[in-house]
């Protein structure tokens, strides 16, 4: 109930909230690993529906600040919702995420009174709710991190951080017009994917190689922890390494080096043996991803040639029956 004695729909979702996290609290942990669910523990979102974030507007109420324009867009008040909805970094996040999680239409984020966030998420599906909240709260993070001048603050690795996340706890909710399928290399070539996983909260991170020829053949499998990894876009960085140091220990004739990181395939520059490197979507590119995170849960490195571990076979079994 509100202070001022009604009972409303903002009302009705903090006592719904409230009673959520009793039951939760009040359960067993079920995750292996003794984990409850991320977003209990990062954000409800109830901070941002109640617009009390401390954005410039609320420390310029307060007389903390003598402005309360966004410094980073130059273009409207910095409340709340400006931050993790309207600003030029919260819009580039959403569109960047729109390729691999299917998110609600632009059109919805917008400002529609004190309840929008409700009206938002009432009309998504229970995993496409969790993914908004995942996202908002990437958005205010990021815009927190380049106020300040710490911490990841480019749109690569918030998507990097969130697809990671959704990963980890089964929320991918794949955007179906996006989804793609690994492509066998042409004959006579060895295609490589590769992969980085990296979990921003601990600076866990592992690498994932595979490498198959044209027929779909594994020609080698290998994962690697990695220690005293910064970022996700070291970890991508490090298993393109690891991908080309066994690339020329197995030499194979010709090679073609996929990752799914931009950052990383842009600034690689041609060698002198003959092989290309190429940017392709995060579900083409499934084994390597998921050889990076057996990695990292496990804390062991490994290659194995001609073969590859039970976790992936699935995966590479169907793969090659798609390119028969």
């Amino acid at each position: 109930m509100e202070k001022s004695g009604i009972f409303s729909v903002r009302s009705a979702y903090s006592l719904g909230l409230k009673l959520a996290n009793l039951d939760r609290s009040q359960a067993s942990s079920s995750a292996p690993d003794g984990e409850r669910k991320l977003w209990t523990h990062i954000w409800t979102g109830k901070k941002l529906a109640k617009d009390i974030l401390p954005t410039r507007r609320a420390k310029f109420i307060r007389k903390i600040e003598t402005g309360d324009q966004c410094t980073l867009c130059d273009r409207e008040m910095e409340n709340s919702f400006h931050a993790a909805v309207s600003c030029l970094q919260a819009r580039g996040l959403r569109l960047a995420m729109r390729e691999f999680w299917l998110l609600p239409d632009e059109d919805q984020f917008t400002y529609s009174g004190p309840d929008w966030l409700l009206l938002v998420l009432d009309k998504c599906s229970p995993v496409q709710r969790d993914l908004v909240k995942l996202v908002l709260w990437r958005a205010w993070s990021t815009h927190n991190n380049i106020t300040h001048q710490s911490g990841p603050t480019s749109i690569h690795d918030g998507v990097q951080s969130l697809l990671s996340m959704g990963s980890r706890h089964g929320k991918q909710n794949i955007n179906p017009a996006s989804k793609r399928v690994w492509m066998a290399p042409p004959a006579g070539w060895c295609k490589i994917n590769v992969d980085g996983s990296f979990v921003e909260s601990t600076g866990d991170a592992g690498v994932g190689v595979v490498a198959r020829d044209s027929a779909g053949k594994v020609v080698f499998t290998a994962w690697r922890v990695l220690f005293r990894c910064a970022s996700a876009a070291e970890a991508e960085a490090r298993a393109c390494v690891e991908g080309f140091r066994l690339a020329s220990q197995w030499k194979p004739d010709r090679v073609i080096i996929e990752s799914d990181c931009a950052r990383i395939t842009q600034a690689i520059q041609h060698g002198e043996l003959e092989w290309k490197i190429s940017l392709v979507r995060r579900d083409c590119n499934s084994v390597a991803n998921d050889l990076a995170q057996l990695a990292r849960r496990t804390v062991h490195s490994a290659v194995w040639l001609g073969q590859a571990p039970a976790c992936v076979m699935d995966i590479i079994n169907s793969e090659c029956n798609l390119n028969t």
